[in-house]
């Protein structure tokens, strides 16, 4: 540890670790600098990207991304962010900001990294370094302070390399009044949606579906496939020894050492009405919903169940829960929310607030006062928590064992025999993963067994549900499969293509009586089709009855008084739309002024961010950057 750190030294141990992980590894990854490297991803400049490190920098994006999109983490979400190519371009330039520094001559003294992570919250005990609480946090997340402060060195140097690129970039008063008036303009289209899946009863002539699949071949090509051996080394396996390895005397020592953990703050149970109003809405506006708020607010105090008054009436989220938002602390909610929460008691219901998402009435079930749980209350959750880690302990040391013994596949059989360990083996998978998994880690352990050579074994590697071993036993190629292996496939593809076209069709001839004088109400019984009219929308909002469509937002902003039609119709998810222009609003430039200074600081970030881009992607042309064959397509 930097002696300058060490003089900070104070005796509080940690309290939370997940967010050090989420700042300070997340973008770049952590790699253990002195861990033996099992392999090379790419050569930048002649120096080495390793397998090890590949890997860290891949499962580091899976979690925050699990942590991002929460339940909306999915397979067919993972593709379309593609990690796999994210964690070796971070990786490639991370290594190019990292030789740029050197050839800059740019360095970070002590003093600049002890300040650095001196300032950090997550070390400090009140408005103090504390040593203790650092040392425990960096063993928590098994690294020690010379490997964390190399990587910090790193990202502090980045960071000047960066700064050098942009500091530069500056924003004028007509490029930000340029940006407002482009990112405020709204307008509001008519439109008909034509949706494929009306069109039905389509059948296949003599040959039709064969010529198909021959014209298309590619769409229906087999991929990559691999079988693999692995054992899972799951903590829950581990859980009953863990629990009875803690001890009494282990749970009174965290007690003690992490006191703030124990420190429960004031929370407040409350029900609320809201009826909503815009934040820019007239005055006539906001009154007539604030009398509809307090009429609502009669009925309660005489007595009419606030559940019931809730999902009547209220605009909310949490309408169809009686308006219950459950226990809450300060900080979470709005603060005329919270003000008005925090000043009342149980039973309490109270006048109309005024907030940004509109009026609201407030019924305080129960106060919860802020309180300290002693020993005893907390001895539980220490203990589970205490044996969650000792159990990850456990499964990493079985997982060395074997990994220690795996010299050859029979050998890591025997090992994972003898601690009574199961060997799996998969069946043949693409890069979509196996079919037959059960465990939640389906990308992750994709991702791996396709880096593996023939009866290659893996290092040991960490996932969400465990640590995995795993050998690649056999490979097949890609190939192009013959026509009745994918005879069924075949047919559902020509049955969407025959739907579209006619949807197609019909899109196209609407829009050509368009643009010959005809208007939408005329012509859409001929089609079968039903004339809507959006609301207002800007650029970066969905359109009103549509959704989130962008190339259907850009089409009609592309619109005009004098030119009210696009050229052809535009395909979405739903189908195929026919636009048309119907009014335009520009902002005022009253409003400019009040948000001027913000707009130039959100674009002197933007275009830093570009400058960043563009020396990056000229950085690399200008580098000699050789990629391993099985990771150039990402």
């Amino acid at each position: 540890m930097l002696s300058i750190l060490r003089r900070h030294a104070a005796s509080t141990m940690i309290k939370v670790i997940l967010g050090l992980i989420v700042v300070v590894f997340i973008f770049w990854g952590f790699e253990g600098f002195n861990s033996a490297r099992s392999g090379r991803v790419a050569l930048v400049n002649g120096e080495t990207i390793s397998l090890e490190d590949y890997h860290q920098m891949y499962n580091n994006l899976i979690e925050r991304y699990r942590r991002q999109y929460g339940e909306r983490f999915n397979d067919d979400l993972l593709k379309t962010l593609e990690p796999r190519k994210q964690a070796l371009e971070s990786l490639i330039n991370r290594k190019i900001y990292e030789l740029e520094a050197r050839k800059l001559d740019f360095r970070v003294s002590d003093r600049e990294l002890a300040d650095f992570i001196s300032s950090l919250d997550y070390f400090k005990n009140g408005d103090s370094f504390d040593n203790h609480r650092y040392r425990e946090i960096l063993k928590r997340i098994r690294t020690t302070p010379e490997e964390f402060e190399q990587q910090q060195r790193l990202a502090l140097l980045i960071q000047k390399v960066q700064n050098f690129v942009t500091d530069n970039v500056k924003v004028s008063d007509a490029e930000a009044l340029e940006y407002f008036n482009w990112d405020n303009t709204s307008v509001k289209i008519d439109y008909v949606v034509f949706d494929p899946e009306k069109h039905e009863g389509f059948e296949p002539q003599e040959g039709e579906l064969e010529t198909f699949f021959e014209e298309n071949k590619e769409e229906f090509r087999i991929k990559p496939m691999r079988k693999v051996r692995y054992v899972h080394l799951s903590p829950k396996d581990f859980e009953e020894k863990a629990h009875e390895q803690v001890s009494d005397e282990q749970i009174k020592e965290y007690y003690d050492a992490n006191p703030d953990e124990f420190k429960l703050e004031e929370t407040v149970e409350a029900k609320h009405i809201l009826i909503k109003v815009d934040e820019k809405a007239e005055e006539a506006v906001v009154e007539e919903k604030r009398q509809q708020i307090a009429e609502i607010l009669e009925k309660a105090r005489a007595g009419e169940d606030f559940a019931t008054l809730a999902k009547e009436y209220s605009e909310g989220p949490s309408k169809d829960n009686g308006g219950d938002l459950g226990a809450f602390g300060r900080g979470q909610m709005v603060k005329p929310f919270e003000d008005a929460a925090f000043s009342m008691k149980a039973g309490e219901i109270s006048e109309p607030v005024r907030t940004r998402f509109g009026w609201h009435i407030i019924k305080v079930e129960n106060v919860n006062e802020a309180k300290t749980l002693t020993l005893e209350e907390a001895s539980e959750q220490i203990r589970e928590k205490l044996a969650n880690a000792k159990s990850k302990d456990l499964a990493k040391e079985a997982a060395e064992k074997i990994y220690e013994s795996s010299f050859e596949g029979d050998d890591m059989v025997k090992a994972a025999q003898n601690l009574e360990v199961e060997v799996k083996t998969t069946g043949f998978f693409t890069d979509e993963g196996p079919e037959d998994r059960t465990f939640p880690t389906k990308n992750q352990f994709t991702n791996i067994a396709f880096s593996l050579k023939d009866m290659e074994i893996s290092q040991i590697n960490e996932l969400s549900d465990g640590y995995y071993i795993m050998q690649l036993m056999d490979t097949q190629e890609s190939r192009l499969p013959e026509f009745e292996e994918v005879r069924d496939k075949a047919l559902a593809r020509w049955e969407v293509k025959q739907q579209e076209d006619a949807a197609r069709k019909d899109a196209a001839a609407f829009l050509e009586q368009l643009k010959a004088g005809k208007t939408m109400e005329e012509i859409s019984g001929e089609y079968n089709v039903e004339p809507e009219e959006t609301d207002f929308f800007k650029r970066s909002q969905a359109i009103p009855k549509i959704g989130y469509e962008p190339e259907l937002s850009a089409a009609a902003f592309s619109l005009s008084e004098q030119d009210k039609l696009p050229e052809a119709p535009l395909q979405t998810r739903k189908g195929f739309y026919v636009i048309g222009f119907n009014e335009r609003k520009i902002p005022d430039a009253e409003s400019f002024e009040k948000q001027k200074n913000d707009i130039k600081r959100r674009l002197v970030s933007r275009k830093q961010m570009e400058a960043l881009e563009v020396w990056i992607d000229q950085a690399k042309k200008n580098s000699e950057i050789v990629v391993e064959p099985q990771f150039v397509s990402g």
